[in-house]
């Protein structure tokens, strides 16, 4: 049995890239897929994020490779599967840099096929064990280290860090199969000087509202996709470059431009989903750090031709540090109509950690005093009511465009289904 596994990792994108990835390669593959949304064997739930916390302890994309040995190997003597190529396709968090990938309990040498990191920010800093952008950089160099020899690396020419990764030892050492991708540059002699300079065996990048692939020319229109709303420097047209450098080896070109076109989240995947009623407009997403927060402002403002209204929340288990810089961030952002902030910890529960607990309101409250220390040009609100409650709270004020940045999915869409809003994205 041949088992080929896709490793992603980065500070955003991961889960976007890895449910691209599944979509594109379709049914002529046996796929097993782990996100963040869960583990999926052929299309199919077979584990939740939620269970995985009950049997595991943390989330399916620490050490994801648990979920290959017994999903492939159960599933060997039905016909359906025999003489398939089987593609692991796994969203690789932080922790995998000190748990492990999980790779190591179906190979006898522990090292993946193929690697791709999306990006570095400053997510997950706690001034501790994570001082800075260099220390989440080495956590995530697994992906380069474990990768097999003559493996194929992809990673983004428009990140300092990932593009970085390109002139590590071990990557030239390797004789790997390098991509890189870029939305930035397009310039013909620009591209291959830096494909000659970095050594890479090709570069996916956008000219003219189109995709390209310097080995294999055109790949598809931007059109064709229907998360592109005119406007590049997205997040989620990184995730599609990234997604499509993956496949260009194992997807005929037809059929990738078809898939393409047909790819939509599910809703429950909880990313860039829209709703309408009457004139009222809601993008829900899961944008949770300044750079991917920033991009999808950007990319809805310029969609809709308006100044969003934008209710968000910062993870409880952030040190104060990071929530006063986190603030800053927040309070340089553009196109924002107006920012409410809700907060993640329910009411009466207390969340510990290793620095200390918060309890509810606390991180909130913090953000919603720093950001205003910074005078922002945007009308500022703190909302200690249930995410369900301030949700329905700003739709009855009229707001037109509201992005919401969720923690419990299932409430917002509970929300929004009792309030006649339909999905239009």
């Amino acid at each position: 049995m041949i088992i080929k596994s896709f490793l992603v990792t980065g500070t955003k994108g991961k889960t976007s890239v890895v449910t691209i990835i599944n979509h594109l390669f379709g049914k002529d593959y046996s796929k097993l897929m782990v996100s963040s949304d869960g583990v999926f064997l052929n299309d199919k739930l077979i584990a939740s994020y939620n269970q995985s916390l009950i049997n595991f302890g943390y989330s399916p994309n620490v050490t994801p490779g648990r979920y290959v040995r017994y999903n492939f190997f159960r599933t060997e003597s039905e016909t359906v599967f025999l003489n398939k190529l089987k593609f692991a396709i796994l969203e690789s968090g932080l922790t995998c840099g000190r748990k492990g990938t999980g790779v190591e309990e179906y190979t006898p040498d522990g090292l993946h096929d193929v690697g791709i990191f999306t990006n570095v920010y400053e997510d997950h800093i706690n001034y501790t064990t994570i001082k800075d952008r260099e220390d989440i950089y080495k956590m995530k160099s697994f992906i380069f280290e474990k990768l097999k020899p003559a493996g194929t690396y992809i990673a983004s020419l428009d990140n300092d860090y990932t593009l970085k990764s390109f002139s590590e030892k071990t990557v030239k050492d390797k004789n790997l199969y390098k991509i890189g991708i870029t939305q930035i540059i397009n310039d013909t002699n620009h591209l291959k000087l830096t494909q000659t300079r970095l050594d890479l065996q090709d570069i996916v990048y956008i000219k003219n509202e189109q995709i390209w692939s310097l080995k294999l020319g055109l790949i598809s229109r931007l059109s064709n996709f229907r998360y592109y709303f005119g406007k590049t420097d997205s997040g989620i047209i990184q995730s599609l470059m990234c997604a499509i450098a993956a496949c260009m080896e194992y997807v005929e070109a037809k059929n990738l431009k078809k898939r393409i076109k047909s790819f939509k989240f599910k809703i429950t995947n909880g990313r860039f989903i829209v709703f309408q009623k009457n004139d009222q407009i809601i993008v829900v997403d899961y944008a949770h750090e300044i750079e991917s927060l920033r991009m999808l402002i950007e990319s809805v403002s310029y969609k809709f031709k308006s100044k969003p209204s934008v209710i968000t929340r910062v993870a409880p288990d952030r040190t104060d540090q990071f929530i006063k810089e986190f603030a800053i961030n927040l309070s340089k952002l553009k196109n924002v109509k107006k920012l409410i902030i809700y907060d993640k910890v329910k009411f009466g529960t207390i969340k510990n950690y290793s620095w200390g607990q918060r309890k509810h309101g606390d991180s909130a409250t913090m953000l919603y005093s720093e950001i205003q220390k910074h005078q922002p040009k945007f009308d500022l609100q703190l909302s200690l009511q249930s995410e369900a409650n301030i949700l329905k709270q700003t739709i009855s004020q009229g707001h037109k465009l509201i992005i919401h940045i969720y923690n419990d999915i299932k409430s917002v869409i509970k929300i929004l289904r009792q309030e006649d809003f339909r999905r239009i994205l």
